[in-house]
């Protein structure tokens, strides 16, 4: 597996797994729609066909992946279970199968243990490590590797989960962007407007980055298109948001990323045949119990309270056994499936947990969000003031702030 395609899984993982705070559930405050919509958004190029912008057909780009894992070699070495991990990751990245996600971190334990794993094998492997949410464990093995300049992007992620750090001011303009700035840079000025609050602000980075993409894999186009969909969703705009994710299914079809947040899109719209239809389909592809819970809230809101309740009791279930085996990786995910539940200890537990793995915003936020769930509302307040003062206004963090009285930041 090549240092690139590592890089890039880590950039895609780390939108992938950002996505905690990108939902919504009935029982946490919800965010309010963005005073003025994004001028961008109105532009007929956005997002980028595939007519517009071609890339890999997405269908072979998959089926590519399934041809090179049944063509791996079977003699076992380091470098055949390094290239097996990087495949399987790779397809994780795209279909979310947890049974991937396990072979490939099964794997990446044994690079970790080996001593002659290379620098590719083990880069990959801090990569997984972190994804996983073991931090620790990924450092010691960026140490391994030596090489400060290829290990930095992901210290730097490692970085940013584990501390709430103020925000970089800008040296870049809102508008008109410059032509030339890479993909990922422009991905991270995004997401930092995001963390400010100002939605036009990251549509016109994420519209440039799909300028500045040149390469013809499918997947970083999908996964940009998911980023911007998954921000019109945080600020309440699932009409819009549904747009964005379809384009990244034109892409890649069958994206998890996309696939089920257009079912929560759908489930907020009321459209409950197809995002029945395709809650299913990404539960059947990803095992995941998180998009169960999804699946049970949209049958209760369509007053299907049977059928709800069977889902719920699957994704309870689902639960219990992740957080069982990766306690780490699944507390932060779990943590609003217990808050709707109503099951508050858990999720306090779950919250506190999270908290000490990690200090980012999301970490503060769920902190917030349990306090505000268990009527502490001083403690609620004070869990903001952090991302407030690091420069922060995520719309879930001044949803919340706008519930709690006295709670001046």
């Amino acid at each position: 597996m090549s240092q690139r395609l590592i890089v890039l899984c880590a950039v895609l993982l780390a939108g992938a797994c950002s996505t905690a705070l990108k939902t919504q559930n009935s029982s946490a405050p919800i965010a309010a729609p963005a005073k003025a919509l994004p001028l961008v958004l109105a532009l007929p190029n956005y997002p980028l066909s595939v007519q517009d912008r071609p890339t890999t057909d997405g269908q072979a780009y998959l089926t590519q992946l399934d041809a090179r894992l049944q063509s791996l070699p079977k003699i076992d070495t380091p470098h055949s279970r390094a290239v097996r991990a990087g495949v399987l990751f790779q397809r994780y990245q795209a279909l979310g199968a947890l049974t991937d996600l396990d072979a490939a971190y099964a794997l990446a334990k044994e690079l970790s243990a080996s001593a002659e794993s290379d620098a590719d094998a083990l880069l990959l492997s801090a990569t997984i490590h972190s994804h996983m949410h073991e931090f620790d464990t990924a450092l010691a093995l960026l140490d391994r590797l030596g090489n400060a300049q290829i290990s930095a992007a992901l210290r730097a992620e490692i970085a940013d989960a584990r501390t709430l750090t103020p925000l970089r001011a800008r040296t870049l303009p809102n508008a008109p962007l410059t032509t030339g700035k890479e993909y990922g840079e422009l991905v991270r000025y995004a997401n930092d407007c995001i963390d400010r609050g100002e939605l036009a602000c990251a549509s016109d980075y994420f519209h440039q980055a799909q300028f500045v993409y040149t390469d013809v894999a499918p997947m970083p186009l999908a996964w940009l298109h998911t980023q911007q969909g998954i921000a019109l969703l945080r600020f309440e705009q699932p009409e819009l948001a549904s747009r964005f994710f379809r384009a990244a299914l034109t892409r890649v079809p069958n994206y998890y990323l996309a696939l089920e947040h257009l079912a929560e899109c759908e489930a907020q719209l009321k459209q409950f045949e197809s995002g029945r239809k395709h809650y299913k389909s990404v539960i059947a592809q990803t095992g995941n119990p998180e998009y169960m819970a999804g699946l049970a809230a949209l049958e209760a809101s369509a007053g299907n309270a049977e059928s709800a309740a069977a889902w719920q009791a699957q994704a309870k279930a689902g639960y219990a056994k992740l957080l069982a085996k990766f306690p780490s990786a699944y507390a932060q995910h779990a943590v609003n499936f217990y808050l709707e539940a109503g099951e508050l200890a858990q999720a306090e537990q779950l919250s506190a947990a999270n908290f000490k793995l990690r200090q980012d915003a999301s970490a503060y936020i769920l902190l917030a969000e349990t306090k505000f769930a268990a009527h502490d509302l001083k403690a609620s307040c004070a869990a903001l003031v952090p991302v407030f003062q690091s420069g922060r206004r995520p719309p879930e963090a001044v949803a919340l702030q706008q519930q709690l009285p006295n709670c001046s930041i």
